[in-house]
C-alpha cells in the first residue's frame, strides 16, 4: 500500500512527538525516582509477560486462520504488526493492573490516568480525521489509517481496568475499615 509524502511526514513527525514529548514527561516527573516493585509485584509482571507473549501468538495464529477462511489478506501488513503488538501490551497492561502490579510503590496514579486520558483524547481525535479523511478500506483491506481505532480501544480497556482496580482497592478498604 502506497501512501503519499505528507502522510508518511504525519506518520513521522507524530512518533517524533510522541517520543519528544515521552521523554520531557520522564525527566521532568521521575526526579531520580526508582521504580521499585515488591517481590509479589515482580512475580505478578513475570506472568503478565508470559501472558502477553502467549496472547501474540494467539493473535497471530487467529489472524493467520481468518486470513486462510477469507482467502486472501484484509490487513494492512503495519495495521497487522501493530494489532499484535496492541493486543500483547494489553494484556500485560491489564493483568498486571487487576493484580495490582501496574503501578510502582511510589508512583503517583493521578498523573499516569491523566496522561492516560490525554493519549485516549488524541487518539480519538486521530482516529475521527482519519475516518473523515478516507482511505480506513482500501481494496477490502484495512490500512494503517485505521491504527488509532485500535490504540483507543486498548486505552479504554486499560482505563476500564484501572478504574476496576480502584473499586477493588475501594472495597478493601471498607473491608479493613470495618474491621
Amino acid at each position: 500500500m502506497e501512501h503519499n509524502n505528507a502522510f508518511n511526514m504525519g506518520i513521522f513527525l507524530g512518533i517524533l512527538i510522541v517520543t519528544v514529548l515521552g521523554l520531557i514527561y520522564k525527566k521532568k516527573f521521575s526526579k531520580g525516582e526508582v521504580k521499585k516493585y515488591d517481590e509479589r509485584q515482580e512475580l505478578i509482571r513475570g506472568r503478565a509477560y508470559k501472558h502477553g507473549f502467549k496472547s501474540m501468538v494467539i493473535c497471530i495464529l487467529l489472524l493467520l486462520f481468518a486470513e486462510f477462511l477469507v482467502g486472501r489478506a484484509f490487513l494492512d501488513k503495519w495495521v497487522y504488526s501493530l494489532i499484535i503488538i496492541i493486543v500483547g501490551s494489553c494484556v500485560f497492561a491489564v493483568y498486571t493492573i487487576v493484580f495490582d502490579a501496574y503501578f510502582y510503590i511510589s508512583m503517583n496514579r493521578k498523573k499516569y490516568i491523566r496522561v492516560l486520558v490525554i493519549a485516549t483524547v488524541i487518539n480519538i481525535i486521530c482516529a475521527i480525521l482519519m475516518v473523515f479523511s478516507g482511505g480506513l478500506v482500501v481494496n477490502g483491506m484495512l490500512t494503517i489509517k485505521s491504527i488509532n481505532i485500535f490504540v483507543v480501544l486498548m486505552l479504554l480497556v486499560v482505563m476500564f481496568a484501572v478504574n476496576f482496580r480502584a473499586k477493588i482497592d475501594e472495597q478493601l478498604s471498607k473491608r479493613e475499615d470495618e474491621d
